[in-house]
């Protein structure tokens, strides 16, 4: 009966601390207006691929991703965040949610059609 005890009173105290740990939180537009501009983010995609993209405060966007650099423009619509590259993603425009975790982001496309994690310098 003590391992049962000592089992359910470690769940107990850990289950706070794992709730914790996910306490992602979407960004609204006002936190994105006040975020992006200015910023430089680099992380990877659901596929791996490590990016880098500066968001400039004119509304011009540059990124480099495994040695190829593109150009475009981003802008903020409601609670989402959307880009269109000059090349790459054939040039269409992509809208995503984005969240916080601490320092860590993630964000997913409106559409479904990708996801990914970075960090952000201002």
């Amino acid at each position: 009966m003590k391992p049962i005890i000592t089992g359910l009173l470690v769940i107990g105290l850990l289950a706070p601390a794992m709730v914790l740990a996910d306490d992602w939180k979407q960004l609204k537009e006002g936190d994105l207006k006040g975020l992006f501009p200015g910023a430089t983010i680099s992380g990877r995609t659901d596929k791996g691929a490590p990016f880098e993209a500066e968001y400039k405060t004119d509304g011009s966007l540059v990124g480099l991703s495994q040695g190829y650099a593109d150009e475009g423009k981003w802008w903020v619509n409601g609670d989402t965040i959307c880009r269109k590259w000059g090349k790459w993603d054939q040039g269409r425009e992509r809208c995503s949610r984005i969240e916080v975790n601490g320092a860590d982001y993630r964000y997913q496309r409106v559409d479904g059609s990708g996801s990914g994690t970075y960090t952000l310098k201002k």
